[in-house]
This record gives structure tokens, sequence and C-alpha cells, in this order.
């Protein structure tokens, strides 16, 4: 059985987004003021209700408020007509230290080590230009074109999302299905916002040679109550949003509020580094990167590749080439990703790979690797 290859990708102004990007901009305050901070924040948003927990070890000091002020203005919650979060909201807090025996483990003398076990799965494909699975990128596109389009059509709110089906083993044009559901005011017609909804499939569909044979539009009606007053955001609920979309595993762990020591993030954006490499080098059509990782750990006890049947040189020399070439330690991770710069909040929105701007998106290493191949 073949599957369809699937993807989502939320607006700005998701609720869960929302609490993403608190908790990126939280991590980020404290990086500006002392970049060896441990931070490991949560955030929930409902309603009104801003709650924000978890671990804070810095010299940074925080005005939290000033922050979630920021972002909501940022977001765009600030008016009566979609919700004024920015006069309503109440904020509540509970932040503490690192527990001592997880940072006895992190800090090993003058080296770092890994701050807990997991997963991370990191990949790159020659379907797009940016090295993504085709429906992630034309899910991500199609949010970003209709978050353009609100300026010049204020009805659309800041909450929405999108979800691109494509048919397994399409020529182009790809065909499929697209689903659309934004957020819009009451002073317009549902026939009005499908209108402007359509306008958006139709220029993103002719980038990408996507021709939906099923596009539902707003499927449900009404869409006026939306954001945290409809709904409630967690942070790192959006996980395979913010990864790759449905085309490979994912090891479980958020990306939000954690700073690099935290290898669910430094990980993987590590293995999207290294897997990029070996697709732009030529040495693959696909490429998938899995590091495993253990608490009190310097280096990643397994590094495997699966390029499913499309490398054109063996794998075994792939992965030997990948050895010689990147350190997967913690340490050479957040130096060679210079990730103790406050870099994280503009992450937390429309995905974390695939974009310009960020370290592990930048093929610094291509030369050396190739020439091992």
């Amino acid at each position: 059985m073949t599957l369809y290859e699937s993807s989502e990708a939320v607006a700005t102004g998701h609720p869960d987004k929302v609490a993403d990007h608190i908790s990126d901009a939280i991590l980020d305050a404290c990086l500006n003021q002392d970049p060896e901070s441990r931070v490991a924040v949560e955030t929930l948003v409902a309603h009104q209700l801003i709650s924000i927990g978890g671990e804070v070890t810095s010299r940074a000091r925080l005005d939290l408020e000033q922050i979630v002020r920021g972002v909501i203005s940022d977001v765009g919650y600030t008016t009566s007509t979609f919700g004024d979060l920015l006069s309503t909201f109440k904020l509540v807090s509970s932040l503490t230290e690192q527990s001592p025996d997880i940072s006895q483990s992190v800090v090993q003398g003058t080296h770092l080590t890994a701050g807990d076990q997991g997963m991370m799965y990191g990949y790159a494909c020659t379907d797009t230009p940016t090295f993504m699975p085709r429906s992630y990128e034309i899910a991500r596109s199609l949010v970003q074109a209709i978050q353009n389009k609100r300026t010049l059509c204020p009805f659309l709110g800041p909450d929405g999302k999108v979800q691109v089906s494509i048919h397994p083993g399409n020529q182009a044009p790809f065909t499929g299905s697209a689903v659309v559901s934004w957020q819009h005011s009451q002073a317009v017609t549902l026939e009005e916002v499908r209108d402007t909804l359509h306008a958006c499939v139709e220029e993103i569909s002719e980038k990408f040679q996507f021709k939906p044979n099923l596009l539902l539009l707003n499927p449900s009606g009404r869409f006026v109550l939306g954001g945290p007053f409809a709904d409630t955001g967690l942070t790192g609920r959006k996980q395979v949003v913010d990864s790759y979309g449905g085309s490979i595993p994912h090891g479980g762990g958020a990306y939000s509020g954690k700073d690099a020591t935290k290898v669910d993030r430094s990980g993987a954006y590590m293995a999207r580094w290294v897997a990029k490499h070996v697709v732009a080098s030529g040495a693959a059509n696909r490429c998938m990167v899995q590091l495993i990782f253990a608490i009190g750990k310097k280096d990643p006890l397994h590094i495997e590749i699966e390029c499913f049947g499309t490398e054109k040189v063996p794998q075994e020399n792939i992965k030997k080439a990948l050895l010689s070439t990147f350190d997967f330690s913690v340490e050479g991770i957040i130096q060679d990703l210079d990730l103790r710069q406050p870099i994280f909040t503009k992450t937390s929105s429309l995905g974390h790979f695939g974009r310009n701007g960020f370290p592990w998106e930048e093929l610094t290493r291509l030369k050396p690797f190739s020439s091992l191949l």
C-alpha cells in the first residue's frame, strides 16, 4: 500500500503557535542576556488566560508581561474584531531553576552532554528547491499567501490552517486534495471568504503544479471565533507541522521553548543539516537521518541514515563521509550551528526547516563532505 503524502501548516495566530511563540520569545530573552542559559518553558493559552511554567537557569532578568505583550502585538490579537487579547489577558507563571539532578548530568566538568534521552529525525529531498516534501511546501506557501492577503483583506483573521495531500506516484501536474480553514470577521459572507481563499489556492497551485481534485474551503462554514478565544493552545503540540509533515517519523520531542542542550531541538536541527548535505551533494534524492541520545552522554548512541533506494553512492560510504565531516557531540552541534544566539522566536511560525536564515539550512560543509564520497 502506498500512502498519500500529506502535510499541514497553521497560521501565526493558531493558538498552539501563539504558545510556541511566547515560549521561544522567553528563550531568546534569556539568551540575549546570558548565552549559557538553560531553558525549558511551556506556555498554555486559553481564552484570556496565559500560563507559563518550566525551568530557567540563567543570569537573565525577565519581564514576562512585556514579552507576552510583544508576542500578542506581533500576532495581531489587539482589536475587538478578532479578540483583544492584549488588554484582557491574565498572566500566571511558575518558573524554577533546572532540577539539580538533571543539571549535574548536563554539565560534566567543562563538557556538555545531552539533557535527556530521545530520538531525532532529519530529512531532505529533491522534491522542491527548499529540499522539503512537496505537500509540506505547498501547505506552508498557502498559509503564507493567505497571511500576506490579510493586508488587502482585513476580514481575514490571524488564525487558520491548511492540509494538503498528494496522490501517491503522481507526476506533474500533481493531484490530491487541499483543505483550507481560515478565521474571518462577521462583516463578510462565506462566499466572499471562499472566493478569497480560492484565489490564494490557485496562485500556489500554479507555482507548484498542484491540481487538487478535491478542494474544501472553510468546510465548517462559520469561523469567526478563533485563536485562544476558541481553543486552548499549548507549546509543542504542532510537532509534525513544525518538521516535515507525514513524510517521515517524528521522535516525539517538541522544539519550542528549549535551549540547545535539549537535544529534542538541537539534535533535530543537526539531523536536518546533515540530511540536506547528503541530498545537495547528489549522493541521494531522499535522505532521513536518525540520531539517538541518552541523558548524560555527549555523543549519540546511534547515528543512522536511510535513503529509500535513491542513493547514488552506497549508504555505508555516505555514513562514513558524514562521520568524518560532522561533529555529532552535543557541544559540537551547539558550536557548529551557533545555537547560543537568540534566533528562535522566528522558528515558532511556518516551520523550523526549509527556510532561509537558519544555520541548519546552510550548506557550509558541502565541499569537504562531497570530496569524501
